[in-house]
């Protein structure tokens, strides 16, 4: 039923059946973590567009175990809050570690971690899903 992998010795077979039902996302999840991802944006206080917003890592591919996190990336132009990419990386950055620290937010038991990304960086990842436009990328 398993293959090989680097955690836990394992790969699936399928994807987490919790969220997942022949390749496409829970709806009632879907809109459960577009919700927390508008709430999440919105207490970064800035007015700039959402480009997108990803599931990703482990839980969006086969190698997710029980303890597997939610990683949502939250995709914005950085130049259109500063010029300064890396200062305003590094701010966000910081905005969400505390965001994550403060909201203690859990799907069936996995924790939710929030990112911001900028559509400029590449994200390398084996499964990268589109929660906005509901397909995978």
């Amino acid at each position: 039923m398993k293959y090989l992998s680097n955690y836990e010795g394992y790969y699936n077979k399928e994807l987490f059946s919790f969220l997942w039902k022949n390749g496409t996302l829970n709806q009632r999840i879907r809109q459960k973590l577009l919700t927390i991802a508008e709430e999440f944006y919105n207490d970064l206080g800035y007015d700039v567009p959402i480009k997108d917003i990803i599931l990703t890592g482990s839980i969006a591919n086969y190698n997710w175990h029980a303890k597997s996190d939610i990683d949502i990336h939250i995709l914005l132009d950085f130049s259109q809050i500063n010029e300064d990419i890396e200062l305003v990386k590094d701010f966000l950055d910081g905005k969400r570690f505390i965001w994550n620290l403060k909201h203690d937010i859990t799907i069936k038991g996995h924790d939710i971690e929030m990112y911001l990304q900028d559509i400029n960086e590449e994200h390398v990842a084996s499964g990268q899903y589109s929660i906005l436009n509901n397909e995978w990328i």
